[in-house]
């Protein structure tokens, strides 16, 4: 297992508030959330990779979680790397050194909190010192990092958004406050079902994500035909379903549209093909059914987080 001390950790120096309140993100930190020292609180939905945006790191003290609303990603935890993607959740416990595959932010939606429990036996307030205890063993035993979620989870996160989006930044009132410990300790404990029936099951997560036979039908055949040209009436028949059963199957089976996941898979092939020095550009772009090597750049770019020349000098390297 790598140790925090294998990897290069960046110091910033923040302030004690954060509120960002921005079209693609929402931030509610240190004394900007209501639930000030115990939580922090956000949501974010980038539209393209970023490269270096989820920089390997740990939390000293805080439980992190993030609920997948939308997309997938790489990341890693220690020496493991997992497949996240719509609808599952992450968990990281304190001291677990975990990012992004290549610390590459990658498109989704997500919300997200951080989770200090008090030192020394104290209660996290609206708890006796024994919940405490159990919610902190709890999550100490969870011992996969990504299982499935719920939309269950996904309504308590903007309840908790919503709260905080309500307010000028002034100290909350007391109702105020009650109600986001109330929602607070409700996704916590959703969050602790759903992990509890994910290791009862006995299944890895990707057998909880088994796609449909007619599903199944549609992903074989968009993996043996990525530089085809896309026709999705065509691969609705295929899977014998109308257009719109088969969008709306589709996104739930698989977390994304047909389109989205046909254009991460030719990506995924990109940065295979990309290692080997004898293929140009250029016939990466044209095997895999990209019209021009400028578009294949902007995809690739969108997708990595960098374009694909630099990806071959080294500024990425190829994922799992």
């Amino acid at each position: 297992m790598r140790r925090a001390a294998d990897h290069a950790f960046v110091h910033v120096e923040l302030p004690d508030r954060i509120r960002i309140e921005e079209p693609q993100r929402r931030v509610y930190w240190f004394k900007a959330c209501l639930l000030y020292p115990h939580v922090g609180i956000g949501w974010e939905s980038p539209d393209r990779a970023e490269s270096g945006g989820m920089r390997t790191h740990q939390h000293d003290e805080g439980i992190e979680i993030s609920y997948f609303v939308h997309g997938q990603v790489s990341w890693r935890v220690d020496d493991r790397s997992f497949e996240v993607r719509r609808g599952d959740v992450f968990v990281t416990l304190p001291g677990q050194v975990h990012g992004g595959q290549d610390d590459v932010k990658e498109p989704c939606q997500r919300f997200y909190l951080e989770l200090i429990v008090p030192a020394g036996g104290k209660p996290l307030p609206g708890t006796t010192r024994q919940e405490t205890a159990s919610l902190a063993a709890a999550f100490a035993n969870i011992d996969n990092p990504v299982f499935p979620g719920n939309g269950a989870i996904g309504r308590l996160f903007e309840r908790l958004l919503a709260l905080h989006g309500t307010r000028d930044g002034d100290p909350p009132e007391r109702l105020g406050l009650l109600d986001a410990r109330t929602v607070l300790h409700r996704l916590l404990l959703e969050v602790l079902r759903c992990s509890s029936r994910h290791a009862q099951s006995r299944r890895p997560v990707e057998a909880h994500r088994r796609p449909s036979p007619e599903i199944d039908a549609a992903l074989d055949w968009i993996n043996l035909n990525l530089a085809r040209s896309f026709d999705v009436p065509m691969v609705a028949r295929r899977a014998g379903l109308s257009i719109s059963a088969f969008h709306r199957r589709f996104l739930q089976e698989v977390g994304m549209t047909p389109s989205e996941y046909r254009t991460r898979r030719r990506i995924e092939q990109a940065r295979v093909l990309l290692v080997e020095p004898d293929r140009s550009i250029t016939a990466v772009a044209h095997s895999l059914g990209f019209s021009t090597s400028q578009y294949f750049a902007t995809v690739f770019r969108k997708y990595v987080g960098v374009t694909p020349r630099e990806f071959r000098a080294g500024k990425g390297v190829p994922g799992p």
